[in-house]
């Protein structure tokens, strides 16, 4: 027993309690500090305009849950939209509404993940790690979005702190575990996919000390948890076979669009490592000497820190889906990419042990100097990611995206009843049913189109992000937003330049093409495995000359067929060489239809798309490509031919 004041007291043991005492209070204290830096660096910048594709399913959601028609997308983000519903009862703007959850999702990860690491590093290290990951761009950019991955970070840390907890001896945390990664799939569905590793290495641990009936309860509760989401969304599409067709049908378009583990190429995986590894610590020359700190870093956990191995486990199978299933995204490096870093830091720390020692700094002041270092690799860290978010977050914030100000023009200046749009990018019809809801004009993406949607249209508008002009058209207006050095941290699909075009009379629409630019030319292919389009409306009494000029790539290893057209259905005698050229005239008098539609269908079989000309997709399109295509005054001749160009 100690003495104390006033004649008193204290056991050993109460010391100890006290001391336990304070640290927790430390803790907490750091957690909160932690907390509100969060809040402060992403509440002034949170984002109000949608960011991608999934941020308009998600708001379109908002407004109105409908699955089998993408809001949101299958298989559903059943837990987000609830979260964003309930704060839209306040802000009664979808995007804001998301924005908000993205907000306080990214200011409490931070203490948490703190209080995770707090165990296996101690509490500076901890906290250094912590402020290294609120700090960094990719992970700042995506907290402050109208998307789902701040929340479902946040899920993912939850359940893995129970795991890590497990480790620790208290496997009653397991089965809590999997119970709540069965609910988070409710906010994302790949959670037992980018958690799978750690999975395998509790499930290990566990095993090994034969605790069955803990294993056993926590593959009940993770199945019980599943349910929590699958049986509403049931209820919701009418039967439990059209949710799950409903979810398979996207993962059949995941597995066929952006996993390069099923679309293999040289120009394919050059792309994606420069989206797993290169473009996700905010300047890219930052790569290589982050990724030499992480690589020190996993030698240092793996020869000199075994406690320390389960974040390999949790990596390795993390970074590879990443790598091979998902798509280039610059938003999934938020689940590993604050790991990744925390692997950096250690091998910074590591390289400070190692240098001490060579320079014969030992005692007190080598651990001051390893202290130092640490703080000082977090100041420059902050100082520059700073420099890097706040301009371009400072510019989403004043200045609306062009899409914003396209749709504002458009309604201001056009009458609902009699306008339609046309586009052929999904996004932005995506975009437009955002923006455009309840403004009455037709919104057409153009693979869907019909001659029936510009009955009783006057205007037709076509809004692209290019600047090459539609045929028979006038350039109405063009919207562009300029950023700071941001590229690295934006969707690829984003639109910072938007054009809109008037079509005059002969309409022709373009459906079902890939357009290409190389140099001054602007190459189109087709992109749908049926075939593509040409359709020209609105005739003028006269007629109309329609000439086309294209080639056919020469496959090697394959037989050459011929491409087959038909007009309105009937086929036309077009042969195919290397050139194709054709040259129609278009005379309405012999036309039963108001319309014309050419049609172009794949005849020499599919390549990939890193075939000359070259593209960033691996979508696979087909080997027709049309260089040029003109509409002339009429020329009462049809020439039809498959030679060399002129």
């Amino acid at each position: 027993m100690t003495p104390v004041e006033g004649g008193a007291v204290k056991t050993d043991e109460g010391s100890e309690r006290t001391l336990t005492g304070v640290r927790l209070w430390g803790d907490a204290l750091i957690g909160v500090g932690l907390f509100l830096v969060g809040l402060a660096t992403r509440w002034p910048f949170r984002l109000t305009t949608l960011e991608e594709y999934d941020s308009a399913n998600y708001a379109l959601a908002v407004r109105k849950i409908d699955l089998l028609n993408h809001q949101p997308h299958p298989p559903g983000y059943l837990f987000l939209i609830l979260v964003a519903r309930f704060i839209n009862l306040w802000t009664d703007d979808p995007v804001r509404a998301l924005s908000t959850v993205s907000v306080l999702s990214g200011a409490f990860s931070g203490p948490l993940y703190f209080r995770i690491l707090r165990p296996w590093l101690g509490r500076l290290p901890a906290l250094l790690a912590a402020i290294l990951y609120l700090f960094s761009a990719q992970v700042w950019f995506q907290h402050v979005r109208p998307m789902g991955d701040a929340l479902a970070f946040l899920s993912l840390l939850i359940v893995m702190g129970l795991f890590l907890r497990c480790l620790t001896g208290a496997t009653q945390a397991w089965a809590v575990g999997m119970t709540l990664l069965g609910v988070g799939m409710g906010v994302k569905h790949l959670l037992p996919f980018f958690l799978s590793g750690l999975v395998a290495y509790t499930g290990l641990y566990l095993i090994r000390r034969k605790a069955w009936p803990v294993i056993g309860l926590g593959v009940l509760g993770f199945g019980m948890g599943t349910l929590t989401w699958i049986i509403p969304w049931s209820i919701h599409t009418g039967s439990v076979r059209t949710y799950v067709e409903a979810a398979l049908s996207q993962a059949k378009w995941q597995r066929e669009t952006e996993a390069l583990l099923f679309n293999w190429s040289e120009a394919g995986l050059r792309q994606r490592w420069a989206a797993t590894f290169i473009g996700i610590w905010g300047g890219r020359d930052l790569a290589p000497f982050m990724l030499g700190l992480a690589l020190v870093g996993a030698w240092d956990s793996v020869r000199r820190r075994p406690p320390l191995r389960w974040m390999l486990w949790l990596l390795v199978p993390l970074i590879a889906f990443r790598l091979l299933i998902l798509g280039d995204w610059p938003r999934f490096s938020i689940y590993y990419l604050p790991f990744l870093t925390l692997l950096s830091f250690l091998g910074w720390v590591r390289l400070g042990c190692s240098v001490g020692r060579l320079v014969g700094i030992g005692g007190p002041t080598q651990a001051l100097a390893e202290v130092g270092s640490q703080i000082i690799l977090v100041v420059l860290w902050v100082i520059l990611q700073s420099l890097y978010v706040f301009p371009t977050l400072q510019t989403l914030r004043r200045q609306p995206l062009p899409v914003i100000q396209v749709t504002r023009f458009i309604r201001e200046r056009y009458d609902a009843k009699t306008t339609a749009i046309l586009t052929d990018d999904p996004l932005l019809d995506r975009y437009f049913d955002y923006y455009m809801g309840g403004s009455g004009i037709r919104v057409v993406y153009e693979p869907y189109f019909s001659p029936d949607i510009l009955e009783g249209i006057r205007h037709v508008l076509r809004v692209q992000t290019t600047s090459t002009a539609p045929l028979v058209s006038r350039l109405v207006t063009n919207r562009h937003l300029r950023l700071p050095r941001w590229r690295a941290l934006s969707p690829y699909g984003d639109f910072l330049n938007l054009y809109v075009f008037e079509f005059t009379n002969p309409i022709v629409v373009l459906t079902g093409w890939h357009a290409l630019e190389d140099g001054r030319l602007l190459y189109r292919r087709w992109s749908q495995p049926q075939g593509s389009q040409i359709w020209v409306l609105r005739l003028p009494s006269q007629g109309v000359t329609l000439r086309l000029r294209g080639w056919v790539p020469r496959l090697p290893g394959r037989p050459q067929s011929p491409i087959r057209w038909s007009l309105n259905g009937q086929a036309l005698p077009v042969t195919s060489a290397e050139w194709v050229r054709v040259v129609l005239y278009l005379d309405p008098k012999k036309i039963e239809q108001p319309w014309v539609r050419l049609e172009v269908q794949p005849g020499c079989g599919f390549v990939p798309a890193e075939m000359q000309p070259p593209s960033s997709d691996r979508r696979h399109l087909g080997c027709f490509l049309l260089e040029s295509i003109e509409v002339f005054p009429p020329i009462p001749a049809v020439r039809l031919a498959g030679s060399a160009p002129p």
